[in-house]
C-alpha cells in the first residue's frame, strides 16, 4: 500500500512539472519577437510575407502603422498581403512592443499622361500599379471625364481640356500632376441692327477654330474661314443669334437682331375696325414686339398670340397708333385716323344670355330727336327697341340723352353684333358699337 502510495505522488509531481513547463513554454512564445520577412512590391504597394519564424504568430499581436490595407485570416501566414502601402509602413509585435520591420512607399501612385495641346486631350501611357481606381483620383478643372472607367487603364483619354487640370491623389491628398491647357475662348463681337450682320471684335488666342464654335439663329456664316478672326463679319441676321463653345457647352454671347416686321391692316370706318390682313412672318407678337393703341376693345388674342391674318381690332375710335417695340424703344409702324362719331354707345351684358344692354354715354354738342333718327342691329333683324321714357323738349320731340338704353334682344352667345344709330334724312352715322355676346 506503502509503495502504491509513491507511484502516485510520482506521478502527480510529473504532471505539475510538466504543466509547469507548458506554461513556461507558452510565456517563452509570447515574450519572444517573433522573426518575420517581408517582399516589398514599390510598384503595386504592397508588402508580401515571405518567411515566418513559427506558425503560432497571430495577425491581432501585429500592429501595422500607415496607410495599408489587408484582408487576412487568423495566423501569419506565407505570402500574406499587406496592400495600398503608402508613406512609412511599421510593423510591430505587440506583447513585446518591438519593431519587426519598416519600409517606405511613395506616398502617391505612378500614374504619367500624355497631354496633347492640340486636341485639348490628356492620355494614361503608364500606371503603377495597375488596381488604381478612378475614385480615389481627384480632378479639378474644366475638361470632359465621362468616358472613365472604374479602374485607371492605360489609353484612358480625358478630353475638352481647358484652363489648369490638377491630379490629387484623395488617400494622402497628394499632388499627383498639373498640366495646363489654353482658356476657354474668349470672343467679343460688335453688332449693327441696321445691316443685320455682327463682326468679331476681340480675341484671347489665335488659334480658335470655326468649326469648335457653334452658331444658332438665322445668319450667313458662308464667308467664315478656319481660324476665328479679327474682322470675320456673320451677315444676314434675325432674331436671337447665340454663339456657343462646343467643347465645353459655354455660350460666348447673344445677340438680338430687332428686324421691323411688315404689317397692313384694313381700316373700316363704318364698322370701326382695324383688321390684320398681312404679317410677314409668324413670329411677331402682340405686346412684346407690337403694340396697338385707339381701340375701345384689344381682343382676348392681343394678350396672348401672334400676330396673325384676321385679328380685328373693334370700336376704334380717334387716332390709332400701332408701335413696333424692340429694346425698350418704339418706333410708329402705321396711323390710322377713325371719325368720332356724335353719340358714344356703351356696351354691357344683361340678365340673360341673348340679350344685351345698349347705353347712350355721351352726345356731343348737337341736340338729335329719336324721331329723326333710326338705328339698326349687325345680325339680329327683330328684338331691339329704346326702353327708356325720352325727355320731351317744348315742341314735343324726344331728345336723344345720356344714360338712355337700347335692349336688345335675340342674341346667340360667341356672335358679333354692331348697333348703328343715323340721321333718317342723310343716313350719316352718329353712333356705332360693336361687340361680341
Amino acid at each position: 500500500m506503502k509503495k502504491q502510495l509513491t507511484i502516485l505522488g510520482i506521478v502527480i509531481l510529473l504532471i505539475c512539472v510538466g504543466l509547469s513547463g507548458c506554461e513556461e513554454q507558452i510565456e517563452k512564445y509570447e515574450d519572444t519577437t517573433p522573426s518575420i520577412s517581408f517582399e516589398q512590391d514599390s510598384c503595386n504597394h504592397t508588402l508580401a510575407i515571405t518567411n515566418v519564424s513559427r506558425t503560432d504568430i497571430l495577425w491581432s499581436n501585429l500592429e501595422v502603422k500607415g496607410e495599408n490595407s489587408r484582408s487576412v485570416g487568423t495566423y501569419v501566414e506565407l505570402w500574406n498581403n499587406i496592400e495600398q502601402c503608402y508613406g512609412t509602413i511599421t510593423i510591430i509585435y505587440t506583447p513585446t512592443n518591438t519593431q519587426i520591420e519598416s519600409f517606405s512607399f511613395s506616398e502617391i501612385p505612378s500614374i504619367e499622361f500624355l497631354s496633347d495641346d492640340v486636341n485639348n486631350t490628356l492620355t494614361v501611357v503608364s500606371l503603377c500599379p495597375t488596381n488604381i481606381y478612378w475614385n480615389n483620383v481627384e480632378i479639378t478643372g474644366l475638361c470632359d471625364t465621362s468616358n472613365l472607367g472604374t479602374y485607371i487603364t492605360e489609353e484612358d483619354i480625358i478630353s475638352n481640356c481647358f484652363g489648369t487640370i490638377s491630379f490629387v491623389w484623395k488617400l494622402t491628398d497628394t499632388s499627383i500632376n498639373t498640366f495646363d491647357f489654353s482658356d476657354i475662348p474668349s470672343i467679343t463681337f460688335v453688332s449693327d441692327n441696321d445691316n443685320r450682320f455682327f463682326t468679331v471684335s476681340t480675341i484671347n488666342q489665335t488659334d480658335i477654330l470655326w468649326s469648335d464654335i457653334e452658331i444658332t439663329g438665322s445668319c450667313d456664316i458662308s464667308n467664315l474661314g478656319t481660324y476665328v478672326t479679327i474682322g470675320d463679319k456673320i451677315t444676314d441676321c434675325s432674331d436671337t443669334i447665340i454663339i456657343t463653345h462646343k467643347a465645353t457647352n459655354t455660350v460666348l454671347d447673344t445677340i438680338v437682331f430687332y428686324v421691323k416686321p411688315i404689317i397692313l391692316f384694313e381700316q373700316d370706318d363704318y364698322a370701326d375696325t382695324l383688321t390684320v390682313t398681312y404679317v410677314d412672318r409668324d413670329n411677331v407678337r402682340w405686346i412684346d414686339d407690337v403694340l396697338i393703341g385707339g381701340c375701345w376693345r384689344l381682343g382676348s388674342f392681343y394678350l396672348s398670340k401672334y400676330v396673325t391674318v384676321g385679328d380685328e381690332f373693334p370700336n376704334c375710335d380717334g387716332e390709332v397708333s400701332v408701335f413696333w417695340m424692340y429694346a425698350q424703344e418704339f418706333e410708329l409702324l402705321c396711323n390710322f385716323t377713325f371719325t368720332p362719331t356724335p353719340i358714344d354707345l356703351e356696351y354691357e351684358p344683361y340678365t340673360s344670355n341673348d340679350e344685351c344692354l345698349i347705353t347712350i354715354d355721351n352726345v356731343i354738342e348737337q341736340i338729335f330727336h329719336w324721331d329723326e333718327l333710326d338705328f339698326e342691329v349687325y345680325g339680329v333683324t327683330s328684338g331691339f327697341y329704346l326702353n327708356d321714357s325720352a325727355v320731351v323738349d317744348f315742341w314735343g320731340h324726344n331728345l336723344v340723352q345720356k344714360g338712355q338704353v337700347l335692349t336688345i334682344e335675340n342674341l346667340t352667345e360667341n356672335n358679333t353684333y354692331r348697333v348703328t344709330i343715323y340721321l333718317k334724312s342723310t343716313g350719316e352715322i352718329l353712333g356705332r358699337r360693336t361687340w361680341t355676346q
